[in-house]
């Protein structure tokens, strides 16, 4: 009984470690071989063995890929973390002050979580359609003729604020149950010492909502690194 006792761990763990294997080690050692080859995917191409070059050609080639994509990352990461998490303190902090129809707000806010990142991508790409996109009907309105997903710099905003729309409201609702968990009793007594709602939102709300803030920042900065659908769409 005791030797069998002890298999069971391993016996349990199988299936899974089994999946892991070979979902996650063969395609990622696969990856690292054809790395090292001129393998383009193509069936009738033969593959050869050339060693190292493709990671030089990325690094230290005469195209400067590597160093845009950090660029765009970078960009993209750092407007998307800081614009995302101040409108969602913002707008946790004005429902958590008893704003009328706040549960429509709520709802509205948090719907484009429920709907996906494709759903939100094909949205956001008919509202920036060039030539009938509701986006472009308006700044047309306006005298301005832009397509929005046409060049490089414009496309880059665009999908930076699809990503904080579609992620918004997740933000909204960690914040939202941060302020909840505040106890009445500080802002009571903050107003005993003549603090203003400014005043205690920033010396009292921002530094009790720090876990809340961590999540919210670590969150924000995984989903624009690994947010390759909203670009693919």
């Amino acid at each position: 009984m005791g030797r069998t006792a002890g298999i069971w761990p391993y016996v349990c763990i199988a299936p899974a470690l089994a999946v892991f294997i070979l979902l996650e080690v063969v395609p990622a050692f696969a990856t690292s071989i054809f790395s090292l080859t001129d393998y383009t995917g193509l069936p009738s191409v033969p593959i050869n063995f050339v060693g190292l070059d493709n990671y030089t050609s990325l690094f230290a080639g005469q195209q400067t890929f590597m160093s845009r994509a950090l660029g765009v990352t970078a960009i993209f990461t750092i407007a998307v973390t800081v614009i995302q998490n101040g409108l969602a303190v913002l707008i946790a902090w004005l429902l958590n002050s008893k704003l009328k129809g706040q549960i429509t707000v709520r709802s509205l806010v948090f719907l484009p979580v429920v709907l996906g990142a494709t759903v939100n991508g094909l949205t956001w790409y008919v509202m920036y359609h060039p030539l009938s996109g509701p986006i472009t009907l308006i700044l047309k309105e306006f005298g301005i003729r832009a397509n929005l997903l046409g060049t490089p710099s414009s496309a880059l905003w665009a999908v930076i604020w699809v990503q904080i729309w579609a992620n918004l409201g997740f933000s909204m609702m960690v914040f939202l149950a941060g302020m909840q968990n505040i106890p009445s009793e500080i802002y009571e007594a903050g107003k005993l010492d003549g603090t203003g709602p400014w005043s205690a939102f920033r010396h009292l709300t921002i530094p009790l909502l720090a876990p809340s803030i961590t999540i919210n920042v670590l969150l924000a900065v995984i989903g624009t690194i690994t947010g390759f659908e909203l670009s693919s769409c």
